[in-house]
């Protein structure tokens, strides 16, 4: 990644037990979220609108 950005990069690993799994990837105010969690949650906004 220092490479493509041509700067240094730093990874910071947190364990968020809320997560149930996947990943959160966060750069700057950038933030991909693949999480189960997040997921769910998105399913159950689907499915509320559904009614």
């Amino acid at each position: 990644m220092s490479d493509k950005y041509k700067t240094t990069v730093s990874i910071d690993i947190e364990i968020d037990e809320n997560l149930v799994g996947g990943v959160v990837i966060k750069e700057g105010d950038k933030v991909i979220d693949l999480s189960i969690k997040a997921r769910v949650n998105e399913l159950g906004s689907q499915l509320s609108v559904a009614h």
